[in-house]
């Protein structure tokens, strides 16, 4: 028998519908397009919970993660309570330990562990079926099946990582204008520029310095998010390689 709803879900389905943009029907895969405006509205949070200060703020960007994640499953035509119990109890089973990352905070996977795709797979198709749907067949049904092989793993990045370089982006932001850096057209010399300033914070962490004065950051993760520009810009086949 299907979980009763958690109210917060409902009230999520509530709002969406009172401005109407929910979606009551067959679960879905948001298409590329799709997915990349969620994962804005997401990011939009995060970056609003790593640039607050105050409690109140942490408290208000994280809330609103919540919203927006919830929103997303309602936006794919999926229960929330029912996959949450099932993620959450495949959680349980996992062991506190250390991923490699320097930390025993991590949640480990035994080797025995069965992660909640199985579950998630019933919920799905049990959905389909509570809208009169007919079930596609299994090799049929792409659009609701857990098919990542070929994508990036997003899951292996170091978070910590990432959260200081979004520390850098932050005070870039503050003291340049936000995307700044992605604005067209580039100016001269843009790449040499890029990489000459990655430089110049990894020659003073050989130096022996680790923090940037004038930030107040780390120097590596100044040339982390500097590499990261130059790749954008290469990617992008914006400005001058100057090779």
């Amino acid at each position: 028998m299907p979980a009763k709803e958690s109210e917060d879900f409902l009230r999520i389905k509530a709002m969406r519908k009172k401005f109407r943009i929910d979606y009551d029907n067959t679960p879905r895969a948001l298409s590329a397009a799709g997915a990349l405006q969620q994962a804005r509205f997401l990011r939009e949070e995060i970056d609003e919970f790593v640039e607050a200060k105050y409690v109140v703020d942490q408290y208000d960007a994280i809330l609103d993660l919540i919203v927006f994640a919830m929103g997303t499953i309602e936006t794919m035509g999926l229960p929330f309570r029912e996959g949450f119990n099932a993620v959450m109890d495949a959680n349980m089973t996992k062991q506190r330990g250390d991923k490699g990352r320097g930390t025993d905070f991590d949640l480990v996977k035994p080797t025995s562990w069965i992660g909640p795709e199985t579950a998630l797979q019933e919920i799905i198709d049990g959905t389909y079926n509570s809208h009169g749907s007919k079930l596609l067949p299994e090799q049929e049904v792409v659009s609701v099946k857990k098919n990542d092989e070929d994508k990036a793993p997003i899951a292996l990045l170091p978070i910590e990582v990432l959260l200081d370089v979004a520390k850098v982006m932050s005070h870039g932001a503050n003291k340049y204008g936000k995307d700044n850096w992605r604005r067209e057209p580039m100016l001269p010399n843009q790449h040499r520029r890029t990489l000459s300033s990655a430089l110049r914070h990894l020659l003073a962490y050989v130096g022996g310095e680790d923090i940037d004065p004038e930030s107040g950051l780390p120097h590596l993760d100044h040339a982390i998010t500097q590499l990261m520009f130059l790749k954008y810009y290469i990617d992008k086949g914006l400005g001058d390689d100057f090779r």
